[in-house]
């Protein structure tokens, strides 16, 4: 199964430039090389590495408040989603999103943008591109029907490279699901993965609870697993499902697991979810360990899962997580550790993006708040220290990034980027602005 791809050998003393964009992380292995998107509303001032904002969106036709990780392809390129922005009478004045490219240089070109007809709106999550350059992706809302809050429960679409987008599949908000907040992912057969928040076991909280789903490559849907709010969790949001070897997937709930915590909704769980539709729960949040997961893990070539939650912890500002290898054979629960507790001093705080994992096995961590200037950071582990790398300044290159970033080699140049995307902030010729894409080198 084709999952998150990354390098995994960079020479000695090479650097690597991260990018940062507003809302969120993913790649495919076989467009994108090492890549690490950060999505971020940040400030590109005080950073302990060369950064520089890359584009800044003005929230009118260009998109608006991108809250999805970028992906690239062969050339250089980035592409990724905006929620708002592009055609501002759908939803009038605020746009109901866009798909987007952008040159190296910074060149933006609007590839769709959303009428919240039957094509969708809101798209949150990053996109695929396979082999001949097409794009795939998740709209939350729209699809026609006024089911999901009188906004319609979401689509998975196709976008040509000549920019026809179709609609593969549109969820109705019963069993089948509704609201995808998460990106895709794609097997070796062309089988697309994904999570909806809402929909599945209609007896969880009227709308359900969420569920996993599987869509074949011509748009027949099969719902692997529903949420049913209590031990197993409930709302599987941000992100992407995780994959390994064996095909089992790994993921968080926002809530379930322990009800006592947060009473009565639950404060969260880490779930591994085989391919016959078993579902364990490998973590359960307390509140110390953290609380409410709002994105997804990320897994490492040796097995290992790293996570955020961006509630509870020893500051009550959340944590960054590790569950070992050895949670993948033995009893759930006997491999989780806290690496570090958010909130102190000008620390990072309220970590709601994943973790993305450079080439030497350090983490990088955006977190929507904290920083010197309270608009949010980039953070590093390596081990159990941390430190933050970059505050961001809303004025200046955007503020509370919601997205994981995206680490990419460049192949023409001796060095990595880190691409990130920042939900709000940044000026440009008019004005406060909606959201940036921040490149970051990171030395290594």
């Amino acid at each position: 199964m084709t999952g998150i791809s990354r390098e995994a050998t960079v020479a000695k003393k090479m650097k690597h430039q991260v990018w940062v964009s507003t809302t969120l992380k993913q790649t495919t292995g076989a467009v994108l090389a090492a890549m690490l998107v950060l999505a971020a509303i940040a400030a590109q001032v005080q950073t302990a590495e060369a950064s520089k904002v890359l584009y800044t969106f003005t929230g009118q036709a260009d998109g608006g408040s991108p809250h999805a990780s970028v992906i690239t392809d062969a050339k250089g390129n980035i592409y990724g989603t905006t929620q708002l922005g592009g055609d501002l009478t759908c939803n009038a004045p605020n746009g109901c999103g866009t798909v987007y490219k952008l040159s190296k240089t910074g060149e933006e070109t609007v590839l769709y943008s959303f009428t919240g007809g039957t094509d969708g709106a809101y798209p949150y999550a990053a996109l695929l591109m396979d082999a001949a350059g097409n794009l795939y992706g998740t709209a939350s809302a729209g699809g026609g029907g006024t089911g999901c809050f009188g906004i319609g429960c979401g689509t998975v679409f196709k976008l040509s490279k000549v920019g026809k987008l179709s609609v593969l599949y549109t969820f109705q908000g019963e069993t089948d699901g509704g609201r995808p907040y998460s990106a895709l992912i794609v097997d070796s057969a062309g089988n697309f993965y994904g999570t909806t928040i809402l929909g599945g076991d209609l007896s969880c909280r009227t709308y359900g609870c969420g569920v996993v789903y599987k869509l074949t490559k011509t748009g027949k849907q099969t719902v692997l697993y529903s949420f049913a709010g209590a031990a197993d969790g409930s709302y599987p949001a941000f992100g992407s499902l995780a994959v390994d070897a064996k095909s089992n997937f790994y993921g968080t709930t926002e809530e379930g697991g322990d009800l006592n915590c947060n009473a009565p909704n639950g404060c969260g769980v880490v779930y591994r979810l085989s391919k016959t539709g078993k579902q364990t729960e490998l973590h359960t949040f307390t509140g110390p360990d953290g609380e409410n997961p709002e994105y997804t893990v990320t897994l490492d070539a040796k097995g290992n899962l790293y996570g955020t939650a961006p509630n509870g912890g020893a500051n009550l500002e959340g944590v960054v997580f590790k569950i070992t290898a050895a949670n993948a054979t033995k009893e759930p629960g006997t491999s989780f550790r806290v690496l570090h507790s958010f909130g102190q001093g000008s620390d990072g705080a309220g970590p709601v993006a994943g973790v993305s994992i450079d080439p030497k096995g350090n983490l990088y961590i955006p977190t929507e708040f904290g920083g010197t200037f309270g608009n949010g950071a980039l953070c590093k582990v390596v081990g159990t220290v941390e430190k933050v790398v970059h505050s961001f300044s809303s004025d200046v290159d955007g503020a509370n990034p919601a997205a994981s970033g995206t680490i990419v080699k460049v192949f023409d140049r001796n060095f990595y980027e880190l691409l990130a995307d920042l939900l709000v902030g940044g000026t440009d010729d008019n004005g406060p602005a909606q959201g940036t894409i921040v490149v970051f080198i990171i030395g290594m």
